[in-house]
């Protein structure tokens, strides 16, 4: 079976890329029920630039049943294009409830990743990563501005704590270029996801220079009109900050 990271790398290398493409339906509509069919079209505009797809679960969630039905039949589609998914669930819970999580995740909804935050504990983390060819997010410093009063006392604890297994990355905000440094400092190797550029306002540029290599550079938002194009500036953009063009 494939990990998430030889799809991410066999991905990268086919559509030189390091851009993960985040398909958020509350970016088109209040009911994901009714943005289906315009996120597949952002896909599919979008996935001969993209390295990975980043799902937000809450607003299929939020549709009870039904939305859990259609969030799979969406997945199955995405699927198709061998682009490795990243569900964004930033699941957080005590251990007992996160084994279920992630049998959600990986089992029921197959997804490649998944992102969770930490906060109940680093065991907490544990059954995830015990999905050896799945890969876990874990929230160190977040894009959104008021996360550093808490994250900034505890990220490099949670860091240390959980550097240097495989199938575990970080989710880190593209602007937050002191965390970025701080993990590089320690390994190149660990996989980085960086959201926060577009609509958001951080810089790319400064985000893959910072992060080097083994990175994901996330954007939804800025994506949603013009998306073929969008991405294949963001892409190109990324490329020129690492010397890949």
């Amino acid at each position: 079976m494939r990990t998430f990271r030889d799809k991410y790398l066999a991905a990268s290398a086919r559509n030189g890329s390091s851009l993960c493409v985040g398909l958020d339906a509350s970016t088109i509509s209040l009911r994901a029920l009714d943005a289906g069919v315009e996120l597949l079209d952002i896909a599919k505009d979008t996935y001969q630039a993209a390295a990975a797809f980043k799902v937000n679960m809450a607003p299929w969630i939020s549709c009870g049943p039904k939305g859990v039905s259609a969030l799979k039949t969406f997945l199955k589609y995405l699927r198709e294009w061998d682009i490795p998914i990243i569900l964004d669930a930033k699941y957080a819970d005590v251990r007992p409830m996160m084994a279920h999580y992630a049998g959600a995740a990986f089992g029921e909804f197959e997804a490649d990743a998944v992102t969770v935050i930490p906060y109940m504990g680093l065991d907490t983390i544990a059954p995830f990563y015990a999905w050896v060819h799945r890969h876990t997010f874990v929230v160190l410093r977040s894009s959104n501005p008021d996360g550093k009063h808490i994250q900034n006392r505890v990220y490099q604890y949670i860091a240390h704590g959980l550097m240097g297994r495989d199938n575990v990355g970080f989710v880190v905000g593209a602007g937050e270029l002191d965390a970025i440094e701080y993990i590089r400092e320690d390994s190149e190797d660990v996989m980085l996801l960086m959201p926060g550029v577009g609509a958001q306002g951080a810089d790319p540029v400064a985000a893959a220079k910072a992060a080097k290599c083994n990175f994901l550079i996330s954007a939804s938002r800025s994506l949603v009109k013009d998306s073929e194009h969008a991405a294949k500036q963001l892409r190109l953009t990324i490329n020129k900050a690492v010397g890949a063009e």
